[in-house]
């Protein structure tokens, strides 16, 4: 996901890099440039390539490493049912086939 997405997964995003302290603006739902800057500042934190979009190796980060290193419990706010439900339903819907 990334630059132009709307909706509740980039609103789940924000909220968690905000607590993160990357992302210091509205939690609106939109992709913006401010988010694309706080989710590249996390992937560089974490030697990931900085694309500023949410992919695969970022949301591996999020739910992986940075609880762990935090001693965060597997099912903290980052790996809760609700955000990963809505976030690969999300991705799902991106990454489908185009049906003709």
């Amino acid at each position: 996901m990334g630059l132009g997405h709307n909706g509740d997964a980039v609103a789940s995003l924000q909220s968690v890099l905000a607590t993160l302290g990357d992302y210091h603006g509205p939690i609106d739902g939109r992709y913006g440039a401010e988010t694309a800057t706080a989710v590249a500042q996390l992937q560089s934190r974490y030697g990931l390539e900085t694309t500023g979009s949410y992919d695969a190796d970022t949301w591996y980060a999020l739910n992986f490493w940075l609880p762990e290193e935090q001693g965060w419990p597997a099912e903290g706010a980052l790996t809760s049912p609700r955000f990963l439900g809505t976030l690969s339903r999300t991705l799902r819907g991106w990454l489908a086939p185009a049906r003709a």
